[in-house]
């Protein structure tokens, strides 16, 4: 549920409370023009010559006005956002080439504090896709207020096998479901961003023939706040070999202000052909028992 939180706050609020903002300013803009417009014709003498001579010096003026609001538009908004449009093609380029490399071995680094509830995650996790079916092996730590458990998640020819604390159990699941339900990665998944997503945006070519994209992103509303920073390693092949998010956020629910830290890294280990998976003996995993199981032997 944490990750599902910061990953709205990192699609949602980047790629569309800017936009949204952008359009409650514009709409502001047009009503005090239309006031401003229904002032000056109230005050505008009666006679004809008069009126042809206000329109005229009104519309010079509006001309006049108009040049002025967009180059003053312009240059707010080129102060506000420093994008290179390189790196953002670079960083939208990694993402979808990642996102489409199949067979994935990662770890996921996650530190999480939202007011007095703290959450840790250092988890790897091995996916190898194969049509609607696939191999899912995942193991490491989840902790919550200091209390930590060690948690393994399996996935091999149509079951779900789960263990934490000791407490081994299998269910029926598709390969889809079950990575879905595992997946620490799902917190960095930005989605479509744009220039507009980001204050700025920059990429340094590194010495080991890596590219460093650096970006800088923030957002406020009337029960909203976020800012932060977003790393993005590319490898010579164009793969985003690791990413890192530290996010500083502040909402209001219910009059109650919950203030959220995050600081999370994501490591490629190998992907595609380089991926190599290994499921242990899942034998003394229990089945769980259905519904209609249980009541069957509840009639007995």
């Amino acid at each position: 549920m944490k990750k599902k939180i910061i990953a709205v706050i990192l699609t949602a609020a980047l790629a569309v409370s800017v936009c949204a903002c952008s359009s409650k300013a514009a709409e502001t803009t047009a009503a005090e023009a239309e006031t401003i417009q229904a002032i000056s014709a109230e005050t505008v003498p009666e006679t004809e010559e008069s009126s042809s001579e206000a329109a005229a010096t009104e519309e010079s003026e509006s001309e006049s006005n108009s040049v002025s609001d967009t180059s003053a538009a312009e240059t707010t908004a080129a102060a506000a956002s420093s994008v290179d449009e390189a790196a953002l093609k670079l960083y939208q380029d990694a993402m979808a080439k990642t996102a489409a490399a199949g067979a994935m071995d990662t770890t996921t680094k996650m530190e999480l504090t939202t007011n007095d509830q703290s959450v840790s995650i250092d988890m790897q996790m091995i996916t190898v896709p194969s049509g609607d079916d696939g191999k899912l092996a995942a193991k490491g730590t989840l902790a919550s207020n200091g209390v930590s458990m060690d948690v393994e998640y399996y996935y091999t020819d149509g079951f779900y096998y789960t263990n934490a604390m000791g407490q081994k159990a299998k269910a029926a699941s598709t390969y889809a479901e079950a990575v879905a339900d595992s997946n620490m990665a799902d917190a960095f998944n930005l989605g479509d961003v744009t220039s507009d997503s980001f204050n700025s945006m920059t990429a340094q070519a590194q010495a080991d023939g890596t590219t460093l994209i650096t970006a800088v992103f923030s957002m406020e509303d009337d029960t909203e706040t976020a800012e932060g920073k977003v790393e993005v390693l590319v490898d010579k092949d164009g793969y985003a070999i690791r990413q890192s998010i530290q996010l500083q956020a502040s909402t209001v629910e219910n009059n109650t202000e919950i203030n959220t830290s995050a600081d999370m890294t994501l490591t490629v280990n190998a992907y595609g052909d380089n991926v190599k998976i290994e499921l242990p003996d899942l034998s003394d995993y229990a089945a769980e028992s259905t519904e209609t199981e249980t009541e069957t032997s509840a009639a007995q």
